[in-house]
């Protein structure tokens, strides 16, 4: 059966197209924001676009551990609305002129700490919607929408702040995590606790996953092409 025929893969697919697409706008949106608004001279502007990806080579291994230690969907969920109180307080620092350039960078890392914890978890996530039968096509339908919003999002993002500027743009994108997370949060397909068992030290788990990853020649070639495109 395809999985277009599955109400709770329509429903985490739409989830991690506009959430997809908010976080792409975002990488567009706020160092124009800063530009526009602040002066932010180029090495800030820089600094705000290295800022929204840091997060996933400062934590990305430990959240991969906490990840797999927990439910993933209310991770999804948390990091939807985190995102969109953040953008809501960019918003509103904005309006009513309390936005500084050190303020903004702060709120800039803690969306991309969310957005990272949001795509390990959603990577995680896809097997318990679809099941490992479905899990090619699954994949498959999930990475077009994401290829298309890196191309999508940062286009939106800076035809909104064209046209109607860069605090309306951010907002649009509060409204896509709030959109992101009402799907999430309808849908039924049950989801195991993680079994417990004996808690290693988190430095333990890390090591024990990139052993596995690095002996591994598929997924050594894999993760050497993701580095170096990243």
């Amino acid at each position: 059966m395809s999985l277009l025929k599955n109400p709770d893969f329509r429903l985490f697919w739409g989830a991690q197209t506009v959430s997809m697409v908010g976080t792409n706008m975002t990488r567009v949106a706020i160092p124009l924001l800063a530009a526009g608004t602040l002066a932010a001279t180029p090495f800030q502007m820089g600094l705000l676009q290295a800022a929204q990806t840091i997060a996933f080579l400062l934590v990305g291994l430990p959240a991969g551990v906490y990840v797999d230690r927990s439910r993933r969907r209310p991770i999804l969920i948390v990091c939807d609305l985190l995102r969109a109180a953040l953008m809501a307080a960019i918003v509103l620092g904005f309006v009513f002129d309390l936005v500084t350039f050190a303020g903004l960078l702060a709120v800039t890392l803690l969306v991309g700490l969310a957005t990272a914890f949001f795509e390990i978890a959603y990577q995680s996530y896809i097997p318990v919607v679809v099941g490992r039968e479905n899990l090619v096509e699954g994949n498959a339908r999930l990475e077009s929408t994401n290829a298309v919003s890196r191309l999508a999002g940062p286009t939106l993002g800076g035809g909104l702040v064209q046209l109607a500027g860069a605090v309306a743009t951010v907002s649009v994108q509060a409204a896509t995590h709030v959109v992101s997370a009402v799907l999430l949060s309808r849908i039924r397909t049950p989801e195991a606790v993680p079994e417990r068992g004996e808690r290693r030290h988190m430095r333990a788990e890390i090591s024990e996953g990139l052993r596995f990853v690095l002996r591994d020649p598929v997924f050594r070639a894999i993760t050497g092409s993701a580095a170096t495109y990243n």
